[in-house]
């Protein structure tokens, strides 16, 4: 798997990958960059025309003519109209060429919006999607809060960085339409002002330089922060519980202050660029005027020359701001280009095989895996077989596998080691979507969904009736607290169902599995925060109704085991007893003594039978 930080050294690599991310849009930068350059075009004409015009009101009509170049041009042009009027027309010329400046400038906008919304909505699409294509191991190695921040707060800093790619555009384009009617006018002097331009711009590479640093660190704090934001949040009632709101407002307010630092320094860097531009470019004007005179332009094209002269500093100012701004983005641009670089060859891929349904059972084959991290032992060498319409336990002390093998069962992830087999078919084979919708889980770490009662039901079943829905909540006993909740079936739940009990929850999500009629519930503790009234209701009607259906219990309360099938003993990641309960209880295993302890401390009896 590769999710090595991508890296964009200058602003060349910056802009291709901004190219890359814009995908087939890209295409709209053609016409933005030709409105661009016409907007200017038509100012540069525009003040081009101050030449006649000037002319005309001195009456030195032959002055201009006699010039070569763009005055000239522009003269010869004039001298076709009349010549009673030909200041008026001048002047509806030079109005005409602002209005239609301003049309096109607006047009310009109207397209650089739309680029730049389009790809901010296409890259949410994208990240998000990329979530469910890596595997769910490399999303707990990335981290939920670096994850959010990323379709968040980066994209939406990478669609300022397309906004500010437009805009530089458009600055270049203005600068290149000016330089070039410079040169008409006068090529000696336009090549002493590009000299001081290239002068001032080296000057701003070290600012790029230093912004592109903080732009980096400043994704970094952000992401930080946002783990803190969703960490907190998502355990709310923990942090109340145990009296920690002051560490963790503690904690929030250093993550947030290095936020506050990393955008402060940032924005210290942006802000130096005008008036540090500001400075540099006044004493290049006055070195334009009296290099003119030298030169003896004449006063109409000197007054055009340093007209476009002075339009030209506010864009040239603006490149230099926008470059500092691109570099700025850096570290927004490579965050989210590695998240969609990332190829996770550990996450599964689907097979080519339907499934409809399970026919004869499941089986594990010396199956194994490794997190790869000491803290998680994982499996090994596990086997047995789940038969159809079998009620199979996994039992087990905390970190012995259990949920290990429920992964592997819905291919979250694939065995490092061995095999998993259904109908004597590899599960790798098997169409992945087919495959899960066989299955269904409903376990002790409740996820609810924010919505309604009647939505967190139906999740995951989006054609059942509404008579299924209530059968289904009825199965799970949920029916009399839904009924007296306001609104019954709509009563809004928020997220992760926190306004609700841990029991209600547990019966929500019980009634969303059986809802699915799937070919093999998961039961992973989903009783464990109901009484043992309701809990023993719940399980007689889920026996009664579940057909030819499989069962998968985990359960550490080992009196929910008693009517299974086959009991999986586990310890350290092996399967170290295998059989029906009451042959383990014979046996005076590992089963054996877990029961015993079990029944002196609940004061159960039962004897297997």
């Amino acid at each position: 798997m590769s999710h090595q930080r991508i890296r964009l050294d200058g602003d060349r690599q910056a802009v291709r990958a901004l190219f890359a991310l814009c995908g087939r849009r890209r295409v709209i930068l053609i016409p933005i960059i030709v409105l661009a350059i016409l907007a200017f075009l038509l100012e540069g004409m525009g003040i081009g025309l101050l030449i006649p015009l000037v002319d005309t009101m001195l009456g030195s009509q032959g002055q201009t003519s006699s010039q070569v170049g763009f005055g000239a041009v522009l003269g010869t042009l004039t001298d076709w109209l009349p010549e009673d009027h030909r200041l008026t027309l001048i002047v509806v010329l030079v109005c005409l060429l602002i209005v239609l400046k301003a049309a096109v400038i607006y047009g310009h906008h109207m397209l650089s919006v739309s680029l730049t919304s389009h790809v901010g909505g296409d890259l949410r699409d994208r990240l998000f999607r990329q979530t469910f294509d890596i595997g769910l191991l490399t999303i707990q190695r990335l981290g939920i809060g670096r994850l959010n921040n990323t379709i968040d707060i980066q994209v939406w800093k990478v669609c300022q960085a397309f906004d500010t790619l437009t805009h530089l555009t458009a600055s270049m384009a203005a600068s290149l339409v000016f330089l070039c009617l410079l040169l008409l006018i006068s090529w000696p002097l336009t090549l002493a002002v590009i000299g001081s331009f290239l002068l001032v711009s080296l000057i701003m590479l070290a600012v790029r330089r230093a912004a592109q640093r903080r732009g980096r660190e400043l994704v970094g704090v952000n992401a930080d922060l946002s783990g803190r934001i969703v960490e907190s949040l998502t355990h709310q009632r923990m942090v109340r519980a145990f009296g920690t709101e002051h560490l963790e407002m503690q904690r929030f307010h250093l993550a947030s202050e290095a936020v506050r630092r990393a955008v402060w320094r940032t924005e210290l860097l942006r802000g130096i660029v005008a008036p540090a531009t500001e400075l540099l470019y006044v004493p290049l004007m006055f070195g334009a005027i009296g290099l003119g005179l030298l030169l003896d332009l004449g006063m109409p094209a000197l007054v055009a020359y340093l007209l476009m002269l002075y339009r030209l500093q506010p864009h040239l100012r603006e490149i230099d701001r926008q470059r500092v701004e691109l570099a700025a983005h850096t570290g927004p641009i490579e965050d989210v280009v590695t998240l969609l670089d990332i190829r996770d060859e550990t996450a599964p891929r689907s097979g080519h095989r339907p499934i409809t349904r399970i026919q004869g059972s499941i089986r594990f084959e010396g199956v194994s895996f490794d997190y790869g991290v000491a803290e998680s032992a994982g499996v090994d060498d596990i086997s047995f077989t789940i038969p159809k319409g079998a009620t199979v336990a996994l039992v087990g002390p905390s970190g012995a596998g259990k949920s290990t093998l429920i992964g592997l069962l819905f291919r979250f992830f694939d065995p490092t080691a061995g095999r998993i087999l259904v109908d004597d078919v590899p599960l790798t084979e098997l169409n992945l979507a087919d495959w899960r919708r066989r299955l269904t889980f409903a376990g002790q770490d409740v996820e609810l969904m924010s919505g309604t009662v009647y939505e967190n039901i139906a999740y995951g079943s989006p054609d059942a009736s509404d008579e299924a829905i209530r059968a289904a909540a009825r199965l799970a006993h949920a029916d009399h607290f839904i009924a007296a909740l306001p609104g019954g079936y709509d009563a809004p739940i928020g997220a992760r169902g926190l306004n609700l009990s841990g029991g209600q929850r547990q019966r929500l999500t019980l009634a969303r599995a059986m809802l699915r009629r799937p070919d093999v519930l998961i039961l992973d503790e989903a009783t464990n925060s109901l009484d043992s009234e309701s809990e023993d209701v719940v399980l007689q009607r889920l026996h009664a109704a579940r057909g030819d259906m499989t069962l998968v219990v985990i359960a550490h309360r080992l009196r929910l085991v008693r009517h299974a099938d086959l009991v999986v003993v586990l310890d350290n990641g092996r399967a170290i007893e295998c059989g029906p309960p009451a042959e383990l209880m014979s046996s005076g295993g590992a089963f054996d003594r877990l029961w015993r302890r079990q029944s002196a401390v609940d004061h159960h009896d039962w004897v297997p039978g």
